[in-house]
């Protein structure tokens, strides 16, 4: 019974990474998780430093890199905010360059658990979509406007099968 449950549960450990010595990794080795997230503040000890309040990227990257040698899937996470927007594109540029397998959120952080003083995290609508614009160049995910399909409303009817469309975008 045990086992059948496993199998439909997805264990995420997600962290800060700087606490992940030999130990944890050996630990991890043996109970192996689905998936471990390491949130990553900048793309130096000066980045992560004036982002979190303290220091923790060369913990944090060393982990990644211990977890990664032991083949436990980790990925690295971080979130724009006002306080990483130059720092955000050369975080994923250092990510890419170490091997790093990502994942970008695209929100804003409501705050900082780590660095409460600083309440001031969202972007504003404009900021975001130009840190966006500047990741999709870097990432070459950018979809050109003529393979965009027209928006149709939010709801459409694809007159073959009757079935609706909720994306507010249809190919029909």
């Amino acid at each position: 019974y045990l086992h059948l449950w496993k199998k439909n549960v997805l264990i995420t450990v997600m962290t800060n990474g700087t606490m992940l010595d030999a130990e944890y990794v050996e630990f991890f080795k043996t109970y192996r998780p689905d998936r471990i997230r390491i949130s990553l503040y900048g793309s130096s000890e000066e980045g992560y430093l004036y982002l979190a309040g303290h220091k923790g990227f060369e913990k944090a990257t060393a982990a990644v890199r211990a977890l990664q040698d032991a083949g436990i899937d980790v990925l690295v996470g971080f979130t724009p905010s006002r306080y990483m927007t130059d720092d955000y594109i050369n975080t994923i540029r250092y990510c890419k360059e170490q091997g790093f397998k990502m994942v970008m959120a695209d929100a804003n952080l409501a705050h900082n658990r780590d660095n409460p003083d600083k309440d001031d995290y969202f972007l504003t609508i404009d900021e975001t979509v130009d840190l966006l614009i500047r990741r999709s160049k870097l990432s070459g995910d950018v979809i050109p406007v003529e393979n965009t399909p027209e928006p149709c409303g939010c709801m459409c009817e694809e007159p073959a099968t009757g079935m609706t469309c909720n994306a507010g975008n249809c190919l029909v």
